[in-house]
């Protein structure tokens, strides 16, 4: 399948009582409120202008049928999911969108898996990765206006958010202690798993701290944003994109699924990702290489991320350092963006069709 326009079916039949459709859907079927709550604006442009390159037809016109809602939103979601993998066919093949931190293996018949977390390691050829999408701050807060950084001699590297001190380690080592008697080595031993990401965005930081080679823009919250209050979020979040604006580059550690919204909200931003690998999978890792436009750490090399930091840094002359800033936000834009993402979904089928001929 080469041509732009995918041409998608999908029904309302098969939408539980109570459960938001799908984001690929707002062009027919609308915006949900709750998600434009929680990101304003985020997918207007997608909303308004996705019926150029999609189109929702009968099932015997379709070349793919989507499922309506996502997977991980109830059990009677999962449960028409199914329903709808039962009729799909190897040329009518079903899309079903998994946006969560959970890496629980996924399987369906005759179904491409777009999900945010999973791992290159045990990837599966019918999944795919997808980006996890916020407000765009340029858009909102900044008239649509790029504002390019020069190059300095050290390379500024931005973070703001939580991570864990070495008291906080300490102290939740302790707790493991209580919470292995109460709920047993099961639960104790996966919150530890999570936690390890958590850990390791502290070490990083204090790694990137004493260094000589780069300098720091750090703003560390002891509190996970979740548990904060709607007007405190609001704030930490204007926070949070100035400090990333006002940065060269991004550290992006993920958090409890394998994936960071750090990484696409600062594209957005048009500022240079720090990402540190833990056997990570793109969108359209396929196509695009992620390497040209990001400092690419392996956590193996976590303990050196100053110096592939200065020495990436050290390999852009200033028009190259201020190109990259561009670029880094046009890929956002044409491939990582709401209208971006879908717009160039064909992709993904044309890839799934040479898998399966």
């Amino acid at each position: 399948m080469n041509s732009p326009t995918l041409r998608m079916h999908s029904d309302r039949l098969y939408l539980a009582p109570n459960t938001p459709h799908t984001i690929m859907l707002y062009p027919f079927w609308g915006a949900n409120p709750i998600e434009l709550e929680a990101n304003p604006q985020a997918y207007d442009a997608y909303t308004e202008q996705g019926t150029e390159f999609l189109e929702l037809v009968s099932l015997p016109e379709a070349e793919v049928i989507v499922a309506p809602a996502a997977w991980e939103k109830n059990d009677a979601a999962k449960e028409s999911i199914r329903r709808l993998a039962a009729i799909a066919q190897p040329d009518k093949p079903l899309i079903v969108f998994f946006w969560h931190d959970s890496d629980e293996p996924l399987h369906l018949p005759n179904a491409l898996i777009f999900r945010t977390s999973l791992y290159k390691s045990t990837q599966k050829p019918y999944e795919y990765a997808m980006p996890a999408w916020s407000e765009d701050y340029i858009h909102l807060h900044r008239g649509g206006v790029l504002n390019l950084r020069p190059k300095a001699s050290l390379p500024v590297v931005g973070f703001c958010g939580y991570a864990l001190t070495p008291l906080d380690e300490a102290l939740h080592s302790m707790k493991d202690v209580a919470k292995l008697l109460r709920y047993g080595w099961h639960k104790t031993l996966r919150a530890r798993q999570l936690r390890a990401y958590h850990v390791l965005r502290g070490r990083l930081i204090r790694t990137l701290s004493a260094s000589s080679k780069v300098g720091t823009n750090f703003v560390i919250h002891r509190q996970f944003y979740g548990t904060l209050s709607k007007s405190d979020r609001a704030r930490q979040r204007h926070q949070f994109f100035e400090n990333i604006v006002n940065s060269d580059y991004v550290l992006c550690v993920r958090g409890a699924g394998n994936f960071s919204y750090r990484l696409y909200e600062t594209l957005s931003c048009g500022r240079i990702p720090v990402l540190v690998d833990t056997d990570c999978v793109l969108p359209y890792d396929f196509f695009l290489n992620w390497k040209e436009f990001c400092v690419w750490v392996d956590c193996s090399e976590a303990g050196n991320i100053d110096r592939i930091v200065a020495a990436f840094h050290q390999r852009l002359t200033d028009h190259e350092f201020r190109d990259l800033q561009r670029r880094c936000r046009q890929i956002w834009e044409d491939y990582l963006s709401p209208l971006g993402f879908f717009r160039n979904f064909w992709r993904h089928l044309n890839r799934y069709s040479h898998d399966n001929p």
